[in-house]
């Protein structure tokens, strides 16, 4: 009787399991997409279905999925986008129906894509916002272009990401520059691959959370308590196969040097332990205490633990901390604000941004009007004389500040940007009192970079350490004669400007969202949605006043070490995801 019980019971379970099996399906969406997708499937996921989108039918023909969709054939004729975001998206508009007849029934949907480009670009918002139509939990997982790839691809992968923010629960943005501060002398085709895995490890790791059983289980409800309206999130892998190694593989996995985020004060997150069968008890108690540690003190955390005889000694930690802010704009951002001036010369040479409208004047010497009566100088020259020498001692300082400073030494670049920002305010006080108001306009403009660089609000790059190199002998030129001394500083100050353009006003979600309003979207046509815009997860600085307002950023450990060659990067991927 009793065994007739259970079996009867047991079939009452199986069959509710059956009826609510979580249903999770991967969508990738543009060339890139389409190659995660196709390499998610080549190293197989459990229980998954995976979609291919593309406005190109040749790059989707290739591609490996369950379901392939070529949106917008009246728009593109299978031919692409053409890099043209717009294209993107109006072909995803076209194909709304037979989009959502794929998703339709989805608990999770992941959506894959590179942004930059046109198809990904354009058509990922869309994709997600149907996904959240039919009720999916709607996790982003992107890849942010190369500086190589140019200021282009730059500007349509913000624009493309502060508009996907509307629309998904969670973002989770790797930025493609991050791969090459780590292993420099990787080939960009090489690097293209290793992006790849790294979507794909990113998006396998959260599905295995669902999919696989574990000693403590993790279900999709955990999964959605996290990832629902999670904005900005991080995903950490940490192993270590030492003795004591929990805290080892839990720094691991906060650490990752691929993402650009703050986790302190983080209010949610989810932790996965893996490990052989002699995991303790003790070793998941040191994990969660070293995550919870840098998190807020009321934070939710979840966590389960799954037990792999095959992993012996090894502990493997996945880690998923949501609702951050991007604590710093990327050294990739600063090259394409400085890059920017160069696009329209003519024009922003008339008038550089952020600079006073004022006439030009003619260029200020040492010598201003200089007028002899008897044999002895004007007043005036004494007082270009008295400016000169105060000076001549702070474009020393300054002078040999910038000649210290250096890619990656964050300890060292702190303390020399604490000199120029010093150094650049005496100038300006100098400048100001003795009528020299160029040099005034200049100075200023450098103490304000110089306060956000302190504040930690951006991440040095090489064209701004260049440009922070030629500000004092461009400074003592226009003391001096130098005719072309005026020009070279407007376009010093037009580049500083596209700086400081960048950090007070960032694109962030409500600027798409008032581009797409503009535009028209899908809630207008189909009544999708709820109208409801994402919290702001891009950090968002504000020149001079932000700095002032903003604590000293703590700097992150690096944790890495630098590679020589593809196959080195490939496995230290490989144990990072």
């Amino acid at each position: 009787m009793s065994s007739s019980y259970q079996s009867d019971t047991d079939k009452e379970l199986e069959a509710v399991l059956g009826s609510h099996k979580t249903i999770i399906r991967i969508v990738g969406t543009g060339g890139a997409g389409n190659n995660t997708v196709t390499r998610l499937l080549e190293v197989g996921t459990k229980e998954v279905e995976v979609v291919a989108i593309n406005t190109d039918a040749q790059d989707l023909l290739y591609a490996k999925a369950d379901h392939k969709v070529l949106i917008g054939k009246n728009i593109t004729n299978g031919l692409g986008a053409g890099s043209d975001p717009e294209k993107g998206t109006e072909s995803a508009k076209e194909s709304l129906q037979e989009i959502e007849d794929k998703l339709t029934g989805s608990d999770m949907v992941f959506i894959t894509c590179g942004l930059g480009g046109g198809t990904g670009t354009g058509s990922a918002p869309v994709i997600a916002e149907v996904a959240k139509k039919v009720g999916a939990l709607t996790i982003a997982v992107v890849t942010l272009p190369f500086s190589d790839e140019g200021i282009v691809r730059w500007d349509n992968a913000r624009k493309g990401l502060a508009l996907l923010q509307n629309h998904v629960d969670t973002v989770i943005v790797v930025q493609n520059d991050r791969l090459l501060d780590l292993v420099p002398d990787m080939p960009l085709n090489e690097a293209f691959k290793v992006a790849d895995e790294i979507l794909v490890n990113a998006v396998k790791g959260i599905t295995e959370l669902v999919t696989e059983k574990g000693l403590v289980n993790l279900d999709f409800a955990d999964v959605r308590t996290i990832m629902q309206n999670g904005g900005l999130a991080m995903i950490g892998l940490g192993e270590t196969d030492t003795d004591g190694g929990a805290e080892q593989a839990a720094e691991k996995a906060l650490q990752n040097p691929l993402l650009d985020v703050d986790i302190t004060g983080a209010k949610s997150a989810l932790i996965n332990i893996s490990g052989g069968q002699e995991l303790s008890l003790k070793a998941a108690k040191t994990v969660m205490k070293t995550v919870a540690s840098r998190l807020d003190s009321s934070a939710k955390i979840i966590w389960g633990a799954r037990l792999d005889e095959a992993m012996g000694s090894t502990i493997r930690v996945m880690l998923i901390v949501t609702c951050l802010q991007s604590h710093k704009h990327s050294a990739s951002e600063i090259e394409m604000a400085i890059r920017k001036s160069d696009l329209d010369v003519p024009e922003q040479k008339r008038k550089p941004a952020n600079v006073g409208t004022e006439p030009a004047k003619e260029v200020e010497t040492s010598e201003p009007a200089m007028v002899q009566t008897n044999g002895h100088k004007s007043g005036k020259k004494v007082f270009s004389d008295i400016f000169m020498e105060e000076t001549d001692a702070d474009l020393a300082v300054l002078a040999e500040a910038v000649k210290g400073l250096a890619l990656g030494d964050r300890a060292g670049n702190e303390k020399l940007l604490r000199e120029i920002k010093n150094a650049c305010s005496s100038v300006y006080s100098s400048a100001e009192l003795f009528g020299y108001s160029k040099i005034a306009e200049l100075a200023e403009l450098v103490e304000d970079i110089t306060e956000c660089a302190v504040n930690g609000e951006f991440e040095l790059s090489e064209s701004l350490i260049d440009l922070f190199r030629k500000i004092p002998q461009t400074v003592h030129d226009m003391m001096g004669s130098d005719s072309d001394a005026a020009e070279k500083a407007d376009e010093i100050k037009l580049k500083f400007s596209n700086i400081l353009e960048l950090l007070t006003h960032p694109v962030g979600p409500e600027d798409a969202e008032e581009e797409e309003a503009a535009s028209g979207d899908i809630e207008d046509k189909n009544g999708a949605g709820d109208g409801k815009g994402r919290p702001e997860d891009i950090q968002k600085g504000n020149g001079k006043s932000a700095g002032k307002k903003q604590s000293d950023a703590e700097s992150s450990k690096e944790g890495h070490d630098n590679f020589s060659n593809v196959r080195e990067a490939v496995k230290y991927f490989d144990k990072l995801f």
